[in-house]
C-alpha cells in the first residue's frame, strides 16, 4: 500500500508542479487517462494525446495547488479514490475545481495504468467561458494563447 499512496501523492504533486514532466512522471508507459462525466464526450487519452493536451492548457493557469480531501486505497484491486480540490490563478480571476481521481496501479504500485479523472463539468464550461470572452475582447498573452483557450472552451462545452 506504501507504494500506491507514494505514487498517488505524485499525481498530485505533479499538478501542483504543473510541469509536463512532473504530471506524467508516475504514469505507466501504457497510461490511460480519462476525463468525465461521460457528457463531455472526451475520448481516452494515451500517454502522448495526454502530454498534447496538457500543454496545450498549462499556460492558461499559474500557481495551480491541489489539495487532498480524502482518499481510499483498494490494495488486491491495485485501486485508489481520491476527492481532490484544486485552484489556480488566471488572467480572469481564481480558478477552482473540485476532482475525483480514480486510479488503477501496476502490480507492485509504483505507476498508474489508468487514470479516470471527473470533474465539475458546469464549473468548468463556466470558467472557460470567461477565458474564451476575455480572449474575444482582446485579452491573452500571445496567438498560441489565444488558440488554447479557443480550444480548451471548445472542449469543455462538450
Amino acid at each position: 500500500m506504501d507504494n500506491m499512496k507514494q505514487t498517488a501523492q505524485a499525481v498530485c504533486d505533479g499538478y501542483t508542479k504543473w510541469e509536463i514532466e512532473a504530471v506524467m512522471k508516475p504514469r505507466a508507459e501504457n497510461c490511460t487517462h480519462h476525463l468525465g462525466p461521460r457528457s463531455l464526450g472526451r475520448p481516452p487519452r494515451d500517454n502522448q494525446q495526454y502530454r498534447k493536451y496538457f500543454s496545450s492548457v498549462q499556460s492558461l493557469f499559474h500557481d495551480f495547488q491541489i489539495e487532498v480531501g480524502d482518499s481510499v486505497f483498494d490494495v488486491d484491486q491495485k485501486k485508489a479514490a481520491l476527492h481532490v480540490f484544486g485552484s489556480a490563478s488566471s488572467p480572469v480571476g481564481k480558478y477552482e475545481q473540485e476532482y475525483s481521481f480514480f486510479l488503477e496501479f501496476n502490480e507492485d504500485g509504483t505507476k498508474v495504468v489508468r487514470m479516470e479523472e471527473m470533474i465539475d463539468s458546469t464549473n468548468l464550461a463556466k470558467f472557460f467561458g470567461r477565458l474564451h470572452d476575455y480572449v474575444e475582447k482582446g485579452g491573452g498573452e500571445g496567438e498560441a494563447w489565444v488558440s488554447a483557450v479557443k480550444a480548451a472552451h471548445k472542449e469543455s462545452s462538450g
